[in-house]
């Protein structure tokens, strides 16, 4: 909650772009930065879930889902 203070907003963009390095995503910077607002404007904490991928396929832009990814992809969100 601290980053969704005034003070902090306009460090957002810095933050992300030193993110772009170790963060594979087809997310825009736009993309991300409204991503990170609409978490931000949520009363409750933001969770991440991580889904496992395929190796890539050549020529093909998207990958699967892994085949040893478990179910529920995306579990309930716990409780604090």
């Amino acid at each position: 909650r601290e980053m969704a203070l005034p003070e902090r907003l306009e460090r957002l963009q810095g933050l992300v772009k030193s993110l772009n390095s170790d963060v594979i995503t087809n997310l825009s910077q736009g993309e991300t930065l409204s991503l990170l607002a609409a978490g931000l404007s949520q009363g409750e904490a933001v969770q991440f879930t991580v889904v496992p991928l395929a190796p890539a396929l050549a020529k093909q832009p998207l990958r699967e889902i892994s085949p040893t990814a478990k179910d529920p992809l995306w579990p309930a969100p716990a409780t604090p």
